[in-house]
């Protein structure tokens, strides 16, 4: 008998292997290409990746304030 954490580990490489030759959607790739076209066009609009982290754990914490 094959243990459930086999099973979840043999689905988890399985989509990880397969995930890179699974198609974008188109909707995906339009909305990269604006962000991109966005950013070029105005480069001091980014945001760093500490600060995306720094946004999302913001929010994360005002969500379970307010759950709490």
């Amino acid at each position: 008998m094959i243990a459930l954490s086999e099973l979840v580990a043999e689905l988890r490489n399985s989509i990880a292997e397969e995930q890179h030759s699974l198609p974008d959607h188109p909707l995906v790739v339009q909305e990269i290409r604006a962000r991109k076209a966005r950013f070029q066009g105005e480069p001091a609009s980014g945001i760093t990746w500490e600060e995306v982290k720094k946004r999302i754990r913001s929010r994360r914490d005002q969500e379970n304030r307010f759950n709490s």
